[in-house]
């Protein structure tokens, strides 16, 4: 097992420049969770805002984003209507590809469920997305 040292780590970052602001290290949009797996959309913001994205926005039905947004002061906030399943509905599919494409990246998929729902806005996207996509197998 290799292990890497906290030097190499160091070593490896970049310095970022004091200029700088938020714009300059990407915008992601998060496109997660339901009303049974809330706690993906909060573990993907989380991972984001500590990985270093500059802007980072989440979009998701009312109940994860009440949830999530008690707890995550960082982020920008999109709400979706939701289906009877307590997922992200399909109906959503042109306003997620619209916000989706003012993004640098979008991540889509964490605790989303399986849905038929949560398949057709991750096909639209795959087809008519410009930007890139991160996804998540759930």
């Amino acid at each position: 097992m290799t292990v890497i040292t906290q030097k190499e780590i160091k070593s490896a970052v970049k310095p970022r420049d004091p200029k700088a602001n938020k714009g300059n290290f990407g915008k992601l949009l998060i496109i997660a969770g339901c009303t049974n797996y809330r706690g993906a959309a909060y573990l993907a913001s989380v991972g984001a805002l500590r990985s270093g994205v500059g802007i980072l926005s989440l979009a998701s039905t009312e109940k994860v984003l009440s949830s999530v947004s008690a707890k995550v002061s960082e982020c920008t906030y999109f709400p979706l209507s939701e289906n009877s399943e307590g997922a992200i509905s399909a109906d959503n599919g042109d306003s997620v590809l619209d916000l989706s494409n003012k993004y640098s990246a979008t991540l889509i998929g964490c605790g989303m469920s399986q849905s038929k729902d949560t398949a057709a806005l991750v096909k639209k996207l795959l087809r008519e997305s410009i930007n890139p996509l991160i996804i998540d197998a759930d």
